[in-house]
């Protein structure tokens, strides 16, 4: 996990055959107050990252998930931000 300008905060070297949702829901246990420390933080990540137990963990943590959608599958947090932009 980074800032928006590129500073890492969290980081971790894992294997890449472990799911990505695994290595990050261990690096917030590690380094919980991290994300404590920051309230809001956004994760702009891919459709890997998809999934209702992760969402409600991450939404646990303060964080945000934005991704895009997945097809036929209601609306990811991420397109609800692009429509809400587009009507600024």
């Amino acid at each position: 996990m980074c800032t928006p300008v590129g500073m890492p905060t969290l980081w971790a070297l894992a294997d890449p055959k472990i799911d990505e949702r695994e290595v990050l829901s261990a690096m917030l246990e590690v380094d919980a107050d991290v994300a404590g420390e920051h309230h809001g933080i956004p994760l702009i990540c891919d459709k890997g990252f998809a999934g209702r137990e992760f969402e409600t963990l991450l939404g646990e943590y303060g964080i945000t998930m934005l991704r895009p959608s997945r097809k036929m599958r209601k609306p990811a947090t991420a397109s609800h931000c692009r429509a809400a932009r587009a009507s600024d």
